[in-house]
């Protein structure tokens, strides 16, 4: 995949926004299972299982990103 996306070809021209859009109905998708399962939103917030993941995932995305802004010498603002 990583590839194919440095190949430029045409039909991969739109991917940043197709990705986005992916990831909106996804989450989407999630927040209609949640509701159908009779979760509420306190349940979800208060969760202090959830929230550890969503950190750690969170921390782990930003350190990912400062990673590669040094590898590929981005302003560290961009990453």
């Amino acid at each position: 995949g990583f590839a194919i996306g440095l190949s430029g070809l045409a039909f991969l021209q739109h991917a940043t926004e197709a990705s986005e859009y992916t990831l909106i109905l996804l989450l989407f998708l999630v927040g209609i299972q949640l509701r159908n399962n009779g979760m509420t939103l306190k349940q979800i917030v208060l969760n202090r299982r959830g929230m550890i993941v969503a950190v750690v995932v969170v921390a782990s995305s930003l350190i990912g990103g400062l990673i590669n802004a040094f590898i590929l010498d981005l302003p560290i603002n961009t990453a």
